[in-house]
């Protein structure tokens, strides 16, 4: 290659190669604010640890004694709940009550005056809810987890971790402070300093949090920029003449392998504008009805010679270089193309689409979805857009009102992956989802003779709670799909009815499927570079 924009980018690499020497400064205080940020997210994720391992204990005390002497308020039933809290454990009170809320029978340590701050919260996946509570003697704080056994419920009060200011402070990086609060904002403690770091006039400040696992517990931490230590003169220096020798070498070995090399940006750019990159559509299938009700938009790269690209080998770049915005755009529009005919003729099928993080965090989606479908065969309500988690959604203000803007078309907005990626369990209901993706890693876990397999299930009831829509991936065998249907999972996709096929072929299986029912319809290796020699699908 010797054309006019490859000589241009070899003198830009010859040129971009020396700007490290002028960076060395900016370099250092990013090492620097790196390393504290690690440190402060670190003992962020501690104190999350340390707060859940202290109700799980509570939660397993109230368990035992529960088995021991399931026979409420009997004298057994006392005695164990007496035993539990003078023993070594963390419960401080054990209460029976009925569902009013009038005390029917309790310990002899058992704070007098307690007041909750804030209406009880449910911990996903579990019967019991958690409410902070303060009062008593001392006028601490406490944790009160109450679990509904029979007519009544049965109340364990337990020590909250780091109730004192101070003591928060103490645990985390020297200038440091912290908060923490419930995920409804209902503020449980705050160290001396957070207000004046927290303040929009006061010093740059370096923030993490950290949900406590499953428990309604948002932790955060604010330091100081002003408590990095500095950097010496003396590192400075000699670390800018290594930069110097450094960009020297790498200007002739950049020169070098642009000249030899095809530029991966250049090429996918080029690929989105030629329309290369190509929608895919992986059917989900109703496990009751045997239908199709709808598809999640998958992508290859048709490359010019008829190859086909996995999307693995380009999606993390295409995110990292910001061309996950424009591809998107681009199959969105073959989607409103491909499928506009067939969403008339079927309008209850759904169509998945995935967005990106960055997405979430410019309300400029709003409007692209609105250009591209307003007004097509393709209805708001048949568009599902699915959260990916590739990277975590940091600005989740605006993913809150992205994700309301979908919801005011009348969009419906889906988790993929759940439970694996970066998005806690705990901001689901916060975050307005509809519909959960349960990861293929779980289906996995369904085995032959499999009879229970305990997050799977915790995952399917979680949904139910939260009032949405599951939506299974990864289904391979058949005793996987008894297996969701048997636990109310309705919808499914896997390569067990198909794998991501062309958008012919797909409309091809949606009306044999739909239109008639038993027909039987066979795809070769050409439908989808992903399919076996043959698949069949009923």
């Amino acid at each position: 290659m010797h054309s006019k924009p490859l000589r241009a980018v070899t003198i830009a690499v010859g040129i971009v190669a020396l700007l490290p020497v002028l960076a060395v400064g900016p370099l250092l205080d990013y090492h620097a604010r790196s390393d504290a940020q690690a440190m402060v997210q670190a003992r962020t994720d501690d104190l999350a640890r340390r707060i859940k391992a202290g109700a799980d204990a509570a939660l397993a005390t109230l368990d035992s004694v529960l088995v021991r002497a399931p026979a409420l308020c009997s004298p057994s039933f006392v005695a164990a709940a007496q035993a539990a809290v003078e023993g070594a454990g963390l419960v401080r009170a054990i209460v029976v009550s009925e569902a009013t809320g009038a005390p029917v029978c309790q310990d002899a340590a058992t704070p007098p005056d307690l007041t909750e701050l804030a209406p009880p919260l449910a911990i996903p996946g579990r019967s019991e809810q958690v409410a902070v509570v303060s009062g008593g003697v001392a006028g601490t704080s406490m944790l009160k987890f109450t679990k509904p056994f029979g007519s009544r419920l049965v109340a364990a009060y337990a020590p909250l971790l780091f109730s004192d200011g101070d003591e928060l402070a103490a645990a985390l990086p020297e200038g440091a402070a912290g908060r923490i609060a419930l995920t409804n904002g209902v503020v449980v403690v705050t160290s001396a300093a957070w207000d004046s770091l927290s303040a929009t006039a006061a010093e740059p400040v370096l923030s993490a949090a950290s949900i406590s696992g499953e428990l309604p517990f948002r932790i955060s931490a604010l330091l100081p920029l002003s408590a990095l230590a500095a950097e010496s003169r003396f590192a400075h220096v000699t670390i800018s003449v290594l930069v110097l020798l450094l960009s020297i070498a790498l200007a002739a070995l950049a020169i070098g392998v642009v000249r030899r090399t095809r530029l991966p940006a250049f090429e996918l750019e080029r690929a989105i504008r030629a329309g290369e990159i190509r929608p895919y559509y992986q059917p989900v299938v109703n496990l009751v009805t045997g239908r199709v009700s709808g598809c999640e938009v998958l992508c290859r790269w048709e490359r010019r010679d008829g190859t086909v690209v996995s999307p693995s080998a380009f999606i993390d770049y295409a995110e990292t270089t910001g061309l996950a915005i424009p591809m998107t755009l681009s199959l969105m529009k073959q989607v409103r193309e491909d499928l506009g005919e067939l969403c008339v003729e079927q309008p209850e099928l759904t169509v998945s689409i995935n967005l990106f993080d960055k997405h979430f965090s410019d309300s400029r989606v709003l409007d692209d979805v609105r250009s591209i479908f307003g007004g097509s065969r393709i209805g708001f309500n048949q568009l599902v857009f699915e959260i990916t988690e590739r990277h975590p959604l940091d600005r989740i203000t605006e993913a809150h009102g992205v994700i309301a803007g979908l919801h005011k078309l009348g969009a419906r907005v889906a988790m993929d992956d759940t439970g694996t990626g970066h998005s806690n369990l705990a901001y689901l209901q916060t975050l307005g989802v509809d519909v959960l993706k349960i990861d293929r890693i779980f289906i996995d876990m369904i085995l032959p003779g499999t009879t229970a397999v305990p997050v799977l299930d915790g995952l399917i009831r979680m949904a139910r709670d939260l009032n949405t829509d599951v939506v299974a991936e990864g289904v391979e065998t058949e005793e996987q799909l008894h297996y969701l249907r048997a636990r109310g999972v309705t919808d499914a996709q896997g390569y067990l009815f198909a794998p991501a096929l062309r958008a012919e072929a797909y409309c091809r299986l949606v009306r044999a499927l739909n239109g008639a029912r038993g027909q039987k319809l066979a795809f070769s290796s050409s439908d989808s570079p992903d399919a076996p020699a043959a698949i069949s699908a009923a």
